[in-house]
């Protein structure tokens, strides 16, 4: 997949702003980060700063550039908690 300037300005506003991001979805972090597999506390520290795991930035990149639904995205999240005995 090439990344377009356009794509390319996705990333970086997603990035530059993940509460932003988040809200202008009418989310709360409950909701917004569960599709990624990631819990509200982590979530909150994402959004305040911290570096966010490489597997999780690409979910979130996936997801902005609509590479991934909340479909799919799902199925992995539920596939992942019956593996483990969720």
């Amino acid at each position: 997949m090439k990344i377009t300037k356009r794509d390319q300005k996705k990333i970086e506003q997603l990035f530059s702003n993940l509460t932003k991001y988040r809200r202008d979805r009418n989310e709360n972090q409950t909701e917004f980060w569960r599709r990624f597999g990631v819990g509200q506390s982590a979530g909150s520290r994402y959004e305040a700063g911290r570096e966010i795991p490489m597997s999780t930035r690409m979910l979130l990149i996936l997801y902005a550039l609509e590479v991934l639904d909340d479909s799919l995205l799902s199925t992995a999240v539920n596939l992942g908690d019956n593996e483990i005995g969720v």
